[in-house]
Formats: structure tokens, sequence, C-alpha cells
């Protein structure tokens, strides 16, 4: 599933550990959907403020405690200015490194994605 800035997904939501309710180091959809109590793949701003946000609300602000830290993303890795490879071959049909790089800023977007639908829905 791809991201929509008009909709968060359920995969963005997947991203934030806070949601790792048995403490695998790994969310699931079920879990996310045990929490939120929302079951569709994806929501509008309106639902995810009306529906999602009053169930997870607690996870980001106990009463007078700081809202939790979010989990930072997991750091990305520097792709090299040029197509070497380790070995010092170059394969210019080699994808690989540039679909990984790809992933993460996805993943990366996705983290800051939710975030930001957190940030409005605690302001709200």
């Amino acid at each position: 599933m791809f991201v929509s800035s008009h909709r968060i997904t359920l995969d963005e939501l997947q991203l934030r550990m806070e949601f790792d309710s048995d403490g695998d180091g790994t969310v699931t959809a079920e879990e996310v959907t045990e929490v939120t109590k929302y079951t569709d793949a994806s929501a509008d701003l309106g639902q995810f403020i009306e529906k999602i946000w009053p169930e997870i609300k607690a996870i980001y602000s106990a009463p007078g405690q700081e809202p939790a830290e979010p989990v930072p993303p997991p750091p990305t890795e520097d792709v090299p200015a040029d197509n070497a490879g380790l070995d010092g071959s170059t394969d210019d049909d080699d994808d690989s490194d540039f679909e990984d790089v790809s992933t993460k800023l996805k993943h990366e977007f996705m983290y800051i994605h939710c975030d930001l639908w957190i940030h409005i829905a605690s302001i709200e």
C-alpha cells in the first residue's frame, strides 16, 4: 500500500513501535487494530481524529506526564556517490541499492506522516 497525503494507512501505523503490544520488536496489523479499534486499511484525517485518536491518545500523552517520545525510525545508510561495489566492481544493471534506499525512504516518510497526523489530532 502506498502513502497518500490525504489518508493514513495501516502500514504507516505498523511502523510505530508504540503498538508493539507483545514486545517482539514488530508491529502486526492485529496489534494496531487491537489498540485503535479501527479495522479499515486506511483513514482520512476526519476518521483519524474521530475514531483512532481517542483510542491511541493515552499512548502519546498520559495525565500529568509529557507525551511519550516516539521511537525514531531506523537510520538509513549512506548511498555511495559512485556505483562501485564493496569489492570495487561496478554493476550498472544492479538496482538493489536503489531499491533498498527507496524502501527505507518510503518507511521514513510513512513514519513522519504518521507523526504529523498524531500532532494534528493532539491539538484538535
